[in-house]
């Protein structure tokens, strides 16, 4: 039973970490877009 619940905790534990890469991914992302959405507007002026 212990090997069968640490192994579950250890999954639990990729998941999140796999959650939060996606989620700094996705901020990453957003960043980038208003850089060049920034950039766009500069060059128009």
């Amino acid at each position: 039973m212990g090997e069968r619940l640490k192994k579950r905790q250890y999954q639990e534990k990729a998941d999140d970490e796999y959650m939060e890469s996606l989620r700094l991914k996705d901020i990453f992302q957003h960043k980038e877009d208003i850089a060049k959405l920034y950039e766009e507007k500069t060059v128009k002026k």
